[in-house]
């Protein structure tokens, strides 16, 4: 923990620096920094190119050590054997070895067999035709020649022309030899050449030699390993065309030119079917775990099985950019050299896109030195919206988005971005229970990848080439090179690519910004040290202009010293402009773990007690040794180098002339010289044999002693003291290797700290106290004690107090505190006056946006205890919170009057009509049961032919669908909140810093609190008409012929804090029944005649949105279908004498218009008692006149007289009417222009019934229901609204009468009633007869026939029969 502390101490110091290179605007726009900064210099650089212009050459690179040589291939897939006058069109691609040798640099031709005749002596199969050799190549170090591998992956073969070789192929023959072979038939299997180092000739490798897997580009990706035997290689190759593209792996182990195994993961089709495509896209070989001791003794008891996997100890990881099983995302595969199906392990793309190609590129480092190697995966197609924050940051956006109306310039497309997987050690436990987890793979999962975002340059394709460069700054940790070959130079050259370096860290994470960028316009425009490709060794092609580089960074390999210096060098291609440069990595030197030796003493003697001298007593010594790190062997070999050093003794104090202590004698010989007083410049030689310990590389930079300066320090006595000493490299020619002089320090850049700081030492106060140190404790609060804001803690957009009171309370509780300043930070959307008093001076921040306010109190500042702090307020104006910095700081947003909107009301009304007529929106005729409601969303028009049929679309249901064009911005970027802080320090050290500082946060919100009501509810109109008429199409006609009049009127108000730019609201109204009858119809203009025989006057009666005092505060938009259908020429009845009242009715005129009807009609009813009206006469009632009639007002149910209780009708939209089905609906969108605070607006509907519908239906009592819905928009004034969005929705139901139908007395009643009741009647009757016959009710007819029987001829004095129920007693 205490090395990590000290590397990130050290990294933390070099980037404060190197500002330029890591500041957060130009973190990848490197200046022209100083070459002795840097790990790869650009004046080092090495190029190499090809003579032909478009041979491809450094598509693809590899670097290698072979018998001591480093060497570098080259493919150049369009290169030509041969002279270079041969055409392109015939090339077969070339592999060329480049000789790195700084002195003798020569480039050759690797001897790849190009035709069937070579093809055949080395086992390839033929007939076939290269296309593509040098489209990969792959190379490893060993102790003979190295292992080389190239690769043609576009190699086609034709089975079909087997037999049908030609054996002389003359001149004229290759171009119809090599079309046959390109037929339809030929498969681009691809092909590879082997080079072990143990022959002289090559080796094919073939891993796709049958029909089965088709054109399956073997060798599309490779990558090899030498082995522990002599000409022993492992090879791996990528086939994504395989099986239909779905892609698979080649494994072979050869020993020279013997293939001794090889096994592919997918032997048929069958295997891995449909799971995903251009598998083998990219390849890599690596021991991911190189802590074999370790690992043998945690896992010694698993099973043998087990312990055969670590023996084999190389995996193979590869890559699908598309896996369908991960949403077609891109996946990474783990294996080891058995390759199981069963056994892989599987890493997926869970942050990035489809198309975004993760795996297009892999790479794998130690990047954080534990053992376990870390697997960089490369997704160069990544792309993202670009937001505000975004587009700042990006690299030449402005360029890249010079079209923003289109619809991809709100994107950043093929950005890149690379995924870093760190290998962490596996839990023992978890192994155990896993047991699919195989111990030699590391835990990748447990811990997110680290992404690298890379420069956000719009199609740089940053991630395209990935290569591990080696240990570059010396720290045990292997490090990174990126490359974007297409991002462009942010000086606006015309080079096009760049490399970006990474530097690992020890068992942390590396920094996602880049440690050093290299562009190519910073490389050296100098001629090419070998020129491949030419035969000619005569010509002279120094003379040559420099070409331009145009895809820097296509290919990249690293991790070998090709130069000699014990630095990894790196090789960058560029295979558009045909060059390769060679950059030369330099070793890295740096000083950490300083150590100090001062004076142990609690102060500083500067004095005897009662005089101002001080002789040897006060001096003190002061000592600054450091270890010097870096590469242990090439330390050995620096004789002597030379550092210089500038010591400041007194750093706290800024102006020379008062520094407090000065050189009295040095205890090291060292050459030095006082620039100023107080500063030493200084040169220290630094030999290896000064080292203090024989294993330890800390060194002795100075000892002096020092004496006090008495006439200074008693002005600045309560200063502290502290000593900054800065390392600086001497620029001299040194020793570095043996018969080599070059600059030191231009092979061994600073990394480290080159700024030590002393710890605080403290002369002696006499004023404080028996220790002479004054420790004060300094406190501050804040309270803001403004009075009237809605809330303290929030900024309200305009709200109604703008101004803020802030308290600070100032103490000290402690001793004396020496030069009291107040810092107060201040928001530059603020504005704030100064109390008076208090002597401030104003310091603009401009990067922060700030402004700093310094302000100085007593000096000292003595103790004040809690009762006597110092208070001041400051009055802060609020009015410009919600600003841009670059805008007035008046912060006036646009006007929302009147004659604004209508300004612009033609031209939205004009957009939103256009949006409306692309929409017919119209349900289909089904079923009652299964049509639950008809409700439009929007709708535009209706088309209704012979067979009442309409057409129909169907429209997303949204409440706002009609997006005005803003006239001044857009969404601003406003902060969510904005702080004020207040800090007082001292020069002094305070004795608590924990009260310090005070601040007060003020959130800023838009909110605003919207609600619907109504001024006319539950009203009731009573019509007195006994019949009806049905308008035509075109009529000229007295709206009140059609039916009584509706009018809803909806109060919109905004109870604050905030106002609003636009409030949408959706009324819904029943406008017909899904037959085409209509229910309320919708008028748009009312015509009225004037009496001097002028022109009519027109009235607009469509919805609108009205102020209180009449004024239009917005528009509604009313479907054209549902806004006066046939055409009507409505006229009012009255003449208007005026203009002013023909333009707009007054609501006076129109409540006395009504109130002379509803007498007429009154007067009518008495007289006459009947309902007789005239057809174009229409008399109504409205209870929201002033006329007191018991008669006109009710309650929604009423009693009418002489007829018994009728049932309502509520037609209202989604209900089912029972004569009329579900009703057809109209959604009209209302948008309300600025609603301030406190401020209401109405939108009046007026419409009239059809009584012709209700006549036919007889439907005499009845209520129309509209209901309002409103939703505020995200944003207002481009600021997001922070208040509830949703508003609750509001419906106004009017009722009406019809006393001219007639309405049956009785109404259909249900038959269940009846069959009930006669079959309960029936079962009392029958209970009723049972009891009278159990009662002897039906005995009667047998006394008679008794009786009967007994007197048969018995009759009275007139001769009638005797009744046998009555006897009359005898008389005796």
């Amino acid at each position: 923990m205490h090395h990590l502390t000290i590397m990130l101490n050290s990294q933390l110091l070099y980037l404060l620096v190197f500002f330029t290179s890591y500041t957060l605007s130009s973190s990848y726009r490197e200046n022209k920094i100083v070459q002795d900064l840097l790990l790869y210099p650009p004046d080092s650089a090495r190029l190499y190119t090809h003579i032909n212009r478009g041979s491809y050459f450094g598509y693809s690179v590899a670097t290698y050590i072979g018998q001591s040589q480093p060497s570098c291939l080259v493919g150049a897939p369009k290169a030509s054997h041969g002279s270079s006058s041969i055409s392109m069109n015939e090339s077969t691609g070339v592999v060329y070895r480049l000789d790195m040798d700084l002195t003798f640099p020569f480039c050759s031709v690797v001897p790849i067999a190009t035709t069937d005749e070579l093809r055949k002596e080395v086992g390839t199969p033929t007939p076939g035709v290269s296309h593509w050799l040098g489209g990969t190549v792959a190379a490893a170090n060993n102790a003979v020649d190295g292992i080389q591998l190239g690769c043609d992956f576009r190699y086609l073969l034709n089975s079909d022309l087997m037999n049908e070789i030609p054996n002389d192929l003359t001149v004229n023959s290759v171009n119809q030899y090599k079309s046959s072979v390109k037929s339809k038939s030929s498969l681009g299997i691809g092909n590879c050449a082997l080079y072990t180092g143990t022959s002289m000739q090559y080796v094919s490798v073939d891993p796709c030699n049958s029909q089965e897997e088709g054109a399956c580009l073997a060798g599309f990706s490779a990558d090899v390993q030498a082995g522990n035997q002599s000409g022993e290689a492992l090879v791996a190759l990528g086939m994504p065309g395989s099986y239909l593209t779905e892609g698979n792996i080649f494994l072979g182990r050869y020993r020279g030119r013997e293939l001794i195994n090889a096994i592919r993961l997918k032997s048929s089709s069958h295997d891995l079917k449909h799971k995903g495509f251009g598998l083998g896209y990219a390849i890599a070989l690596a021991k991911l775990n190189n802590n074999d001791n370790k690992l043998g003794e945690q896992h010694k008891h698993l099973q043998s099985d087990d312990r055969q996997h670590f023996q084999s100890n190389i995996n193979v990881i590869t890559s699908s950019p598309m896996w369908i099983d991960n949403d077609y995302r891109g996946i990474i595969m783990i294996l080891n050299q058995a390759m199981d199906l069963g056994g892989i392990t599987y890493l997926k793309d869970k942050w990035s896109h489809v198309g975004s190609y993760f795996g297009y590129s892999l790479a794998v480092a130690d990047l954080d030195g534990n053992g376990l190697v870390d697997i960089i995966v490369g997704a160069p197609y990544f792309t993202r919206r670009q937001n505000q924050e975004g587009l700042q940051d990006t690299i030449n956006s402005k360029q890249f988005n010079h079209n923003e109306g289109s619809q991809w310039s709100n994107l950043l497309p093929d950005i890149g971005r690379v995924y870093i997987f760190y290998g962490n050690h596996l839990n023992l436990s978890n192994l155990l229970s896993d047991s699919k987890q195989r111990p030699e793979i590391p835990d990748y999962f447990t811990q997110d990848p680290v992404i690298l975002q890379g420069p956000k340059s719009p199609k740089g394709r940053f991630g395209h080439a990935l290569t591990n460069i080696g240990d570059i700054d010396g720290d045990g940790t292997e490090d990174l090179a990126v490359s974007c070959p297409y991002c462009t130079d942010p000086d606006g050259r015309t080079h096009k690519g760049a490399v970006f370096i990474y530097l690992g860290k020890k068992d942390s994470i590396l920094d996602t910004e880049p440690f050093q960028t290299i562009w190519p316009s910073d490389l050296p425009k100098q001629s090419p040290v070998t020129i491949c490709g030419s035969t000619d060794f005569t010509n002279d092609y120094a003379s040559d202009v420099p070409r331009l580089f145009k895809a820097f960074g296509w290919s990249l390999s690293g991790s070998y010293d090709l130069d000699g210096n014990h630095a990894p060098d790196l090789v960058v291609g560029d295979y558009e402009s045909d060059q390769v440069v060679m950059l030369r990595g330099r070793n890295t030197l740096w000083f950490d773990l300083p150590n100090w030796e001062l004076p142990t003493q609690p102060t500083l003697s500067w004095r005897y007690k009662d005089t101002l001298t001080c002789d040897e007593q006060c001096y003190f010594p002061i000592q600054l040794s450091a270890r010097i790190n870096g590469k242990q062997h090439l330390l050995k070999q620096i004789k002597d180098w030379k550092l210089r050093l500038s010591i400041d003794l007194d750093s706290d104090v800024e102006q020379p002339e008062n520094k407090r202590l000065t050189i009295q004698a040095t205890r090291k010989q060292t050459i030095y010289q006082s620039t100023d007083k107080g500063i030493i410049d200084m040169l220290v030689e630094l030999k290896t044999d000064e080292l203090m310990e024989e294993n330890s590389s800390r060194i002795t930079l100075f000892d002096f002693i020092v004496k006090p300066l008495i006439s200074k320090i008693s002005t600045l006595l309560w200063k502290p003291v502290r000593i900054n000493v800065t390392l600086n490299p001497v620029h001299e020619p040194m020793s570095f290797v043996e018969h080599k002089s070059i600059s030191s320090w231009i092979l061994h850049p600073f990394l480290g700290n080159r700024t030590f700081i002393s710890r605080s030492m403290q002369f002696a106060n006499p004023a404080c106290g028996v220790d002479n140190i004054c420790r004060p404790d300094l406190q501050v609060q804040m309270i803001d004690i403004s009075e009237g804001p809605t809330d303290k803690s929030i900024i309200y957009f305009r709200e109604r107090v703008s101004q803020r009171n802030i308290t600070v309370h100032i103490g000290n509780l402690g001793e004396n505190a020496y030069s009291t300043q107040l810092h107060m930070i201040f928001p530059d959307q603020l504005s704030f006056s100064i109390p008076e008093g208090l002597l401030c001076q104003t310091v603009t921040l401009s990067d922060m946006k700030q402004t700093q306010l310094i302000c100085n109190l007593d000096d000292p500042l003595s103790y004040t205890g809690n009762d006597h702090l110092y208070s001041f307020t400051f009055q802060i104006n609020t009015a410009g919170a919600f600003r841009q910095l670059d805008e007035p700081v008046n912060d006036q947003p646009e006007n929302i009057s009147d004659h604004d909107h209508s300004h612009n009301y033609n031209d939205d009304k004009k957009k939103i009509d256009y949006s409306l007529s692309r929409t017919i929106n119209k349900p289909k005729h089904e079923d009652d049961n299964e049509m639950k409601t008809d409700f439009y969303r929007h709708s535009s028009s209706v088309k209704r032919d012979n067979n009442n049929d309409y057409e129909e679309s169907y429209v997303k249901p949204i409440y706002h669908s009609y997006q005005l064009k803003r006239n001044k911005r857009d969404t601003l970027s406003i902060p969510k909140d904005l702080t004020i802080t207040a800090k007082v320090i001292s020069g002094n050290t305070d004795d608590n810093i924990n009260n310090n500082e005070a601040s007060i946060t003020y959130q800023l919100k838009l909110a605003a609190k919207v609600e619907l009501s109504s001024s006319a509810l539950d009203r009731t109109i009573i019509d007195f008409r006994n019949f009806s008429v049905q308008p035509y199409e075109m009529q000229r006609i007295h709206p009140e012929t059609i039916g009584p009049e509706l009018k809803h009127i909806y109060l919109v108000t905004n109870a604050g804090p905030s106002p609003l730019e636009n409030v949408w609201v959706n009324l819904t109204i029943p406008i017909q029944t899904r037959d085409g009858e209509y229910l309320v119809y919708l008028l748009d203009r009312l015509r009225y005649q004037a009496e001097d025989g002028g022109p009519p006057r027109f009235e607009n009666i469509s919805p609108d949105v009205v102020s209180a005092e009449g004024h239009v505060r917005g528009l509604c938009i009313t479907p054209e279908w549902a806004l006066n259908p046939l055409r009507l020429n409505a006229v009012h009845r009255n003449r208007v004498e005026e203009s002013s009242k023909s333009r707009s009715l007054s609501r006076s005129f129109r409540s006395q218009l009504s109130m002379t009807r509803y007498r007429r009609s009154v007067n009518r009813k008495i007289k006459n008692r009947e309902l007789s009206y005239l057809n174009d006469k229409h008399n109504f009632i409205d209870d929201n006149q002033p006329i007191n009639s018991k008669d006109t007002i009710r309650n929604a149910r009423s009693i009418l007289h002489g007829v018994r209780k009728r049932q309502q009708e509520i037609i209202k939209c989604g209900e089912k009417v029972s004569d009329l089905g579900y009703p057809v609906c109209a959604v009209i969108s209302c948008r309300v222009n600025g609603l301030s605070r406190g401020d209401a607006v109405r939108i009046v509907l007026r419409g009239w019934i059809w009584a012709d519908t209700f006549f036919r239906h007889k439907i005499s009592d009845f209520a129309i229901v509209s209901e309002a819905n409103a939703k505020l928009e995200e944003t207002a004034f481009g600021i997001k609204i922070d208040s509830n969005l949703t508003i609750q929705p509001l419906a106004i139901s009017q009722n009406f009468v019809f006393e001219g139908i007639n309405v049956s007395l009785f109404r259909e009643i249900p038959l269940w009633p009846f069959i009930l009741g006669s079959v309960l009647g029936l079962a009392l009757l029958a209970l009723l007869i049972f009891t009278m016959w159990r009662c002897g009710f039906f005995h009667r007819k047998q006394i008679y026939d008794n009786h009967f029987q007994q007197y048969p001829h018995d009759n009275n004095n007139n001769g009638n029969s005797i009744n046998p129920l009555f006897i009359e007693p005898r008389k005796n």
